[in-house]
Protein backbone atom coordinates (compact mmCIF):
# COMPACT_ATOMS: atom_id res chain seq x y z
CA UNK A 1 0.00 0.00 0.00
CA UNK A 2 1.49 3.36 -1.18
CA UNK A 3 2.05 6.20 1.84
CA UNK A 4 0.74 9.44 1.43
CA UNK A 5 3.06 12.59 3.30
CA UNK A 6 2.53 15.96 3.28
CA UNK A 7 5.60 18.23 2.32
CA UNK A 8 5.73 22.33 2.35
CA UNK A 9 8.09 23.65 -0.17
CA UNK A 10 9.31 27.27 -0.95
CA UNK A 11 6.76 26.72 -4.27
CA UNK A 12 4.13 25.40 -2.20
CA UNK A 13 2.65 22.11 -0.47
CA UNK A 14 2.50 19.02 -1.84
CA UNK A 15 1.00 15.62 -1.18
CA UNK A 16 3.93 12.83 -1.83
CA UNK A 17 3.07 9.60 -2.77
CA UNK A 18 5.51 7.17 -2.34
CA UNK A 19 6.04 3.14 -2.10
CA UNK A 20 7.99 2.78 1.00
CA UNK A 21 11.64 3.06 -1.25
CA UNK A 22 10.39 5.59 -3.82
CA UNK A 23 8.48 9.24 -4.41
CA UNK A 24 6.49 7.47 -7.01
CA UNK A 25 4.13 10.70 -7.61
CA UNK A 26 3.21 14.52 -6.27
CA UNK A 27 -0.21 15.64 -6.00
CA UNK A 28 -1.01 19.08 -5.32
CA UNK A 29 -1.87 19.58 -1.95
CA UNK A 30 -6.11 19.95 -2.33
CA UNK A 31 -5.69 23.44 -0.32
CA UNK A 32 -3.65 25.12 -2.99
CA UNK A 33 -6.20 25.96 -6.14
CA UNK A 34 -2.83 26.49 -8.40
CA UNK A 35 -0.28 24.39 -7.43
CA UNK A 36 3.09 24.46 -9.04
CA UNK A 37 4.44 21.78 -11.90
CA UNK A 38 7.74 22.49 -10.55
CA UNK A 39 6.64 19.90 -7.35
CA UNK A 40 6.71 17.38 -10.37
CA UNK A 41 10.35 17.15 -9.82
CA UNK A 42 10.53 15.14 -6.70
CA UNK A 43 9.16 12.30 -9.02
CA UNK A 44 12.56 10.44 -9.49
CA UNK A 45 10.79 8.00 -12.08
CA UNK A 46 8.96 10.74 -13.70
CA UNK A 47 9.47 10.52 -17.69
CA UNK A 48 10.15 14.43 -17.31
CA UNK A 49 13.33 14.27 -15.73
CA UNK A 50 16.45 15.36 -17.83
CA UNK A 51 19.06 12.61 -17.80
CA UNK A 52 21.89 13.78 -20.10
CA UNK A 53 23.08 17.20 -20.65
CA UNK A 54 20.74 19.20 -23.22
CA UNK A 55 20.06 22.59 -24.48
CA UNK A 56 16.91 23.88 -26.87
CA UNK A 57 17.31 23.21 -29.96
CA UNK A 58 17.62 27.36 -31.18
CA UNK A 59 20.11 27.84 -28.47
CA UNK A 60 22.33 25.45 -30.33
CA UNK A 61 21.38 26.39 -33.32
CA UNK A 62 21.72 30.28 -32.92
CA UNK A 63 23.35 30.67 -29.61
CA UNK A 64 23.08 32.42 -26.53
CA UNK A 65 21.66 35.27 -28.40
CA UNK A 66 18.08 33.04 -29.37
CA UNK A 67 15.06 34.60 -28.76
CA UNK A 68 13.61 33.92 -25.67
CA UNK A 69 9.74 33.61 -26.72
CA UNK A 70 11.10 30.03 -28.05
CA UNK A 71 11.13 28.85 -24.53
CA UNK A 72 8.75 26.09 -23.69
CA UNK A 73 7.61 25.53 -27.08
CA UNK A 74 10.90 23.58 -28.33
CA UNK A 75 12.55 20.46 -28.38
CA UNK A 76 15.66 19.64 -26.20
CA UNK A 77 18.77 18.19 -28.16
CA UNK A 78 21.34 16.33 -25.74
CA UNK A 79 24.94 17.23 -26.15
CA UNK A 80 27.93 15.70 -24.44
Amino acid sequence: MNKITSLGTHFGPYRIESDGDEIIAVHGHELDPHPSDIGQAYVHRSTLRVLRPSVRQSWLRDGPNTRRPRRGNEPFVEVE
